[in-house]
């Protein structure tokens, strides 16, 4: 769902990108932002993650990652050791980035979904989409 689209369903939403110039790893925290939702580049995500998840007053963090995000090690501190981690929602389609696009896509995805109010083990949910 994109920033007008959630817009037009009545959320206060501020979208970002850093083509527009805006470098959500550089930019100063902000303030009563209820979640952060986003797409990001795959070599910064643990990145994006651990920046995310300094936002005190953020209640949700979801990022869409490849399915296989989570069995690294040296991210451990995000899933295994992490209260706030609460689920995982496989796609159960692969994600066509580009409708031209030949071929099929090459990775599978996931929403990796961080809530401060999240209590017990992790859960996993399977979801497809159109």
């Amino acid at each position: 769902m994109s920033v007008e689209a959630l817009q037009q369903a009545g959320f206060d939403v501020i979208g970002s990108d850093i083509t527009q110039g805006v470098d959500f790893l550089g930019q100063a925290p902000e303030t009563g932002v209820n979640a952060i939702i986003t797409n990001p580049p795959y070599a910064l995500a643990r990145k994006f993650i651990e920046r995310a998840l300094c936002f005190d007053d953020t209640r949700i963090v979801a990022m869409l990652l490849r399915t296989d995000f989570d069995h690294a090690a040296s991210r451990r501190h995000l899933f295994v050791d992490c209260a706030m981690f609460a689920k995982k929602v496989v796609l159960t389609k692969r994600i066509r980035w580009f409708e031209d696009s030949n071929g099929s896509p090459a990775f599978n995805h996931c929403w990796m979904i961080w809530d401060r109010q999240h209590r017990g083990p992790p859960t996993l949910a399977y979801a497809s989409h159109d």
